[in-house]
C-alpha cells in the first residue's frame, strides 16, 4: 500500500495541468473582485483558494491539522502571482 503522502502527490500532479489551464483563463485583475451574486465570494478569492489547495494538503500532512480560521491566504494581483 502506498503512503498517504505519495497518494496525494500523485493526485496533485494529475490535477496541475487542468488547474493551471483554469487559472490562466480567469482575466485577472479585471475579474479579481467580480461576484456573480451579492452573497458570492469574489472571483479572486475562489481562484486563490483553488491554487492554494496543494499547500493545504502539505500543511495537513506535516502538521496533522489545518485551521482555516487562522490560515493565511496568499495575496495576488496578477495571474502570474497566482500560478
Amino acid at each position: 500500500m502506498e503512503k498517504l503522502g505519495e497518494y496525494f502527490w500523485k493526485e496533485i500532479e494529475s490535477e496541475i495541468p487542468a488547474t493551471r489551464k483554469c487559472i490562466e483563463r480567469v482575466p485577472i485583475p479585471q475579474l479579481l473582485n467580480y461576484k456573480p451574486h451579492e452573497k458570492s465570494m469574489p472571483m479572486g478569492n475562489l481562484v486563490l483558494m483553488m491554487a492554494d489547495i496543494p499547500r493545504w494538503i502539505t500543511h495537513t500532512m506535516t502538521e496533522g491539522i489545518i485551521d482555516f480560521r487562522t490560515w493565511k491566504n496568499p495575496e495576488a494581483k496578477t495571474t502570474a502571482d497566482i500560478l
